[in-house]
């Protein structure tokens, strides 16, 4: 896989401000530390699906579609942050994690259906496979400013500002043919096949959360939107081909976190994260063997899945 730099979707951002301002809130006559530092890691599991659709742009094109379901997969998170502290309740913070995890168990749905002039069907071909030797990487990057509303009991807030990359590298083997109109690949299982996708979603994003803690226990709520752009690239090992596609995306991720805090600077959290991102009417171009290309448009991506993490969280 490849981890890149920026920013990381979707795993524990909102823990920094939950211990900056749950240790550092004070009354008017006790002097706050002027920095906070934190630490976090975790293991999550990931449970998704990816698909996307290009449709013919010229008469002679064709459609494609690829569908990857039943995605499963664990990982680690690793989440680090600094914070300043000014005046009696605001905190100004920078934050990066970087998250990573393999692929378990997937199935890919591979179809494409090329049609003449008048609609008159020539080829049409279907194939189910395997995902395996896959990963899922993504990180991200934010400043942040957090303060407190004054309630009974207070309730804390951040905004944040920042960039976040996110990748998916499938890799599709064991692959059988369930429908072809041409006999130079008939129906049956497919020897050989070893084909991949690689998607990359990358912009800038914004976030609002809200936490509030009472005693031992803390509990989060965060959204974040992103404006990105995609793009993937594909292989088909079997007919020396590949192709190209590119798009305008947007994404949003929701969180709800709860935190048992041990002491003043251990915590243990379990985060559940919803995460959507979505593409569409974007190009997709066909690499052919002989040296030519086609041409369509990408129809729609879509990218959903959520995670469900368990965090060790250290302060100071």
């Amino acid at each position: 896989m490849k981890l890149n730099y920026l920013l990381l979707h979707g795993i524990i951002l909102t823990a920094l401000s939950s211990f900056s301002l749950a240790d550092n809130t004070t009354t008017a006559s006790t002097e706050r530390k002027a920095l906070n530092f934190m630490l976090e890691g975790g293991v999550h599991m990931l449970s998704g699906k990816f698909d996307w659709k290009a449709v013919p742009s010229t008469s002679d094109s064709e459609t494609s579609q690829h569908k990857y379901k039943d995605l499963s997969s664990f990982g680690t998170n690793l989440h680090s942050a600094i914070g300043y502290n000014f005046g009696q309740t605001s905190t100004v913070l920078f934050d990066i994690e970087v998250y990573d995890s393999s692929m378990d168990e997937g199935e890919a749905e591979l179809s494409t259906e090329k049609t003449n002039a008048d609609g008159t069907i020539v080829d049409n071909t279907h194939i189910e496979a395997k995902i395996d030797k896959d990963d899922i990487s993504s990180n991200q990057f934010a400043f942040a400013y957090s303060s407190t509303m004054k309630a009974a009991p207070e309730i804390h807030y951040s905004w944040y500002l920042g960039h976040a990359e996110q990748e998916q590298n499938f890799v599709f083997t064991d692959g059988e043919q369930i429908i072809s109109s041409d006999d130079s690949r008939p129906v049956g299982a497919i020897d050989g096949l070893n084909s991949s996708y690689e998607a990359q979603w990358s912009g800038p994003w914004i976030g609002f959360e809200m936490w509030e803690k009472v005693g031992s226990h803390t509990i989060l709520f965060r959204y974040q939107h992103y404006e990105v752009d995609f793009e993937a690239t594909g292989n088909w090992n079997l007919q020396a081909s590949h192709f190209e596609q590119e798009a305008d995306g947007e994404g949003g991720t929701m969180r709800i976190e709860y935190q048992y805090s041990f002491s003043d600077y251990l915590s243990l959290g379990t985060v559940y994260n919803w995460n959507r991102w979505v593409a569409k009417k974007g190009t997709y171009t066909l690499f052919n063997a002989d040296g030519s290309s086609d041409s369509a448009l990408l129809d729609k991506v879509s990218w959903e899945y959520y995670t469900i993490s368990i965090n060790l969280l250290y302060k100071i």
